[in-house]
């Protein structure tokens, strides 16, 4: 909670300093999501080098890297040349920041490690034209309009787990899988 609160502190200020243009949380997919997320929703692209992302263990690929979970991090991205100004920030709280990539105007997340491209894929394909989960359309289907409009569009869309859905909905799993 004291870490978490710390982070929340200093990103605050270093948005208040207008230098900040977007900021994603680091949650389960770790760098995965947090990249193609952020370009997906600005319609960017986003390239950057694993090798200068701050790690706990040595020796990990650039799949490890970008899967790895990552608690009480964030990604920041900083108007161009004001990148400075962020990182005196977190130094401030005694954070670490680091500037590990740059905003592009292809539409692509492309990670790099020690300066050899590992990945290049669209951003699209992991966010909006991310495959739908089938379960999920049948399970929208079965309950329509007997249930909350934001939970069936949540089904449709493929946004809902399907683990806590199936707590919040008696017999969902019956009527899904069957």
């Amino acid at each position: 909670p004291f870490m978490e609160k710390i982070l929340l502190e200093s990103c605050l200020e270093a948005m208040a300093t207008g230098a900040v243009v977007g900021i994603q949380d680091m949650g389960a997919a770790g760098l995965t999501c947090a990249t193609s997320e952020t370009a997906g929703r600005a319609g960017t692209g986003i390239e950057f080098d694993v090798s200068k992302v701050p790690q706990r263990e040595t020796g990990m690929s650039a799949y490890e890297v970008m899967l790895s979970e990552s608690q009480e991090r964030m990604l920041l991205v900083a108007k161009k040349g004001r990148e400075d100004e962020i990182r005196a920030v977190f130094e401030k709280w005694d954070l670490h920041a680091e500037a590990v990539g740059v905003v592009t105007g292809d539409g692509h997340v492309k990670v790099y490690k020690d300066g050899k491209l590992e990945a290049d894929i669209p951003a699209s394909a992991l966010t909006d034209e991310a495959p739908l989960c089938e379960h999920f359309q049948r399970a929208a289907e079965l309950i329509g309009k007997r249930w909350n409009p934001q939970v069936v569009r949540a089904l449709q869309t493929g946004s809902a787990r399907f683990g806590d859905l199936r707590h919040a909905i008696p017999n969902i799993s019956d009527a899904v899988l069957s």
